[in-house]
């Protein structure tokens, strides 16, 4: 069977990005920070939205999520850990290992606590594609609010361990600013090529966090980055 989904980026605010995967007339919206931009792009190719994945509770990954869920009457998925602060929101819960499908998509959720408690990312593990809200970025990573080092050091290896191939559709573009950080802190990037959705394989060679070889070590550039 042919695989005919593709990937919308939406930009909104400064330097969020909203997903839509979409078939040309089914779509799935992840992390919708304002409705606007989303609905006038469904309404514009006449796109129905079937569901909403959340990857955690910052209100610019959820503020449009209740207006785009009454105009579609569409379920919403979020994290189970969670459910305090979503619970107004949330039609579905989910978990660590749970999958959510929708005709022949299946996501598979990792969580990955570091920038939340909550935390999770939606894996297409056969298209080698996965929404990982704020946990990594070109050449950074999510700033720790509410987990620990160890934790986010952890959910770092989680997405280190996924297909080379893997692209990663993250919800900012940090890039300058990390781009910046790299230099000052001589930390080589060269050959690095600025792509969005990132690809894991080059990541995986450049960017500080995931080369981090054990907790101390990315404590000490995450605090450093902190900084600047």
């Amino acid at each position: 069977m042919e695989f005919n989904w593709q990937v919308e980026k939406i930009p909104i605010f400064q330097d969020n990005f909203v997903f839509v995967l979409h078939n040309t007339k089914d779509a799935i919206v992840v992390d919708p920070g304002e409705p606007s931009a989303v609905i006038e792009y469904l309404t514009k190719f006449q796109l129905k939205c079937q569901m909403i994945l959340i990857t955690h509770h910052h209100a610019d990954h959820i503020d449009g999520v209740l207006e785009i869920k009454n105009k579609f009457s569409c379920p919403v998925y979020a994290p189970l850990k969670n459910q305090i602060q979503l619970e107004y929101l949330a039609t579905d819960w989910v978990k660590d290992s749970d999958e959510v499908l929708f005709q022949d998509l299946k996501f598979k959720v990792l969580e990955l606590p570091g920038h939340t408690l909550g935390h999770i990312a939606y894996s297409l593990a056969q298209q080698k594609w996965i929404f990982s809200g704020d946990v990594l970025f070109a050449l950074g990573c999510g700033r720790l609010f509410e987990g620990s080092f160890e934790q986010m050091f952890n959910s770092l290896q989680k997405i280190k361990e996924l297909d080379n191939k893997t692209l990663i559709f993250c919800t900012h573009d940090y890039f300058s600013n990390n781009q910046k950080f790299c230099l000052k802190e001589n930390i080589s990037f060269e050959g690095y090529r600025p792509v969005h959705p990132l690809l894991l394989e080059q990541e995986k060679k450049f960017n500080p966090f995931l080369l981090a070889a054990d907790v101390p070590q990315f404590q000490r550039i995450r605090e450093k980055r902190n900084q600047f």
